[in-house]
């Protein structure tokens, strides 16, 4: 079996950190969990108990790369050249913005897991780690002008850009788009206003969703901006949402 993982990863210990897990058996994909996660202990149990499981890949809106002290890296410079149109641009990272994902990602390494995007589409178990940007793949999976505006703003503001959000994932799910099962485990979620807590959920989900578009699609509906050394994001190619 594999899980594909989504983690909406705090920066720092105040917020929690938003989970997704998604189970493919035969080629099926069903919803397991989303909630949140409190802390490194907490997280690396939450993980490990699908690496006891099987196969696992995990997709982290969170750097687990970064070679620069100070700056930013290569790829997020590389981010505002192809979005910044769409208002896009993913912030800029270096060693003292974003510790914790990087003491993430190296326990991830510790734990067996390759930070890299190649799959192995054999028998063989595996376990994967990536980074991935959501707004990203909003934009290209849905066609979007630019990105979303639930984050930022007034409380009204937020609310109005989390339920485009909510609905756009919602009918996608429930399509030949994406085809998950047991929806019933976000229909409460759904159902309820923005916050900071929800929105962590829905930005797990929407990770873990693209580890199982990576995936389904074997990589050849995904990109790759960066590099295995200076630190990669994985989004979803151009033109995807006609896909079925």
């Amino acid at each position: 079996m594999l899980h594909i993982l989504g983690v909406d990863l705090a920066w720092g210990y105040k917020n929690p950190d938003g989970v997704c897990s998604i189970s493919i058996k035969s080629g099926r994909a069903r919803l397991e969990h989303i909630g949140l996660s409190k802390g490194d202990s907490q997280l690396t149990e939450w993980i490990q108990n699908y690496v006891n499981q099987g196969s696992v890949l995990a997709m982290f809106d969170a750097p687990l790369i970064c070679r620069n002290k100070t700056g930013s890296r290569p790829v997020d410079r590389a981010s505002h050249r192809l979005f910044g149109k769409y208002k896009a641009g993913c912030y800029p990272v270096n060693q003292q913005l974003c510790k914790r994902p990087l003491r993430i990602g190296d326990r991830l390494n510790l734990d067996g897991f390759r930070i890299d995007w190649e799959i192995a589409f054999s028998r063989e178990r595996y376990l994967k780690a990536c980074e991935v940007y959501p707004h990203v793949a909003l934009i290209r999976w849905f066609n979007l002008p630019e990105r979303i505006k639930y984050k930022k703003g007034n409380l009204v503001q937020k609310n109005r850009g989390f339920s485009e959000l909510k609905s756009l994932l919602f009918n996608a799910l429930d399509s030949r788009f994406f085809a998950v099962d047991n929806l019933h485990l976000i229909q409460s979620l759904f159902d309820q206003p923005w916050s900071k807590n929800n929105e962590d959920q829905v930005d797990a989900l929407i990770c873990a969703l693209i580890g199982y578009w990576h995936w389904k699609y074997q990589g050849e509906l995904t990109e790759m901006i960066g590099d295995l050394d200076t630190g990669f994001i994985v989004i979803p190619k151009s033109h995807t949402s006609s896909m079925t």
